[in-house]
């Protein structure tokens, strides 16, 4: 799963063109995706400093999967930070995704405000400077554990 995700094709979602004023490209093709209907959910994100610290996300790259689960469409996350749309646990996803050293692979478990378990895998993504992050639900596992 993580080599089909890194292996991404960077030139889907980076084009060395038009820049928004946090410095990350943002000029995407929706039409072009191959992993718009991966029923994961799937980002790629890029820091946002401040005095060299990371102080945000910006999202780079979202599916169909992604847009759905944070109840957003895809333009509307595309070119965003991560700030607009995760209020609570910003400074967590700000650790997860960009704590990790080049080259590990993080993973983990977490419960969502709207009641699902997710495990996630955050990875260095193909695009320059970026994260990635893979979304799997494991509400039945969850349940299972339980009974």
């Amino acid at each position: 799963m993580i080599d089909v995700l890194t292996s991404y094709n960077a030139n889907q979602v980076y084009q060395d063109q038009a820049r928004d004023d946090l410095g990350v490209t943002v000029n995407f093709s929706l039409s072009a995706d191959q992993y718009r209907d991966m029923p994961l959910p799937f980002i790629i994100a890029a820091p946002v400093y401040q005095e060299k610290r990371v102080v945000d996300m910006q999202y780079i790259y979202v599916n169909q999967a992604y847009a759905e689960i944070m109840g957003q469409s895809r333009e509307k996350l595309l070119g965003n930070r991560m700030s607009n749309f995760v209020k609570h646990k910003l400074a967590f996803w700000i650790k997860v995704i960009c704590g990790a050293s080049d080259g590990e692979i993080r993973q983990g478990t977490f419960h969502s405000r709207t009641g699902h378990w997710y495990e996630y895998i955050t990875a260095k993504s193909s695009v320059p400077e970026t994260r990635s992050l893979v979304m799997i639900n494991i509400d039945e596992q969850k349940r299972s554990q339980h009974k």
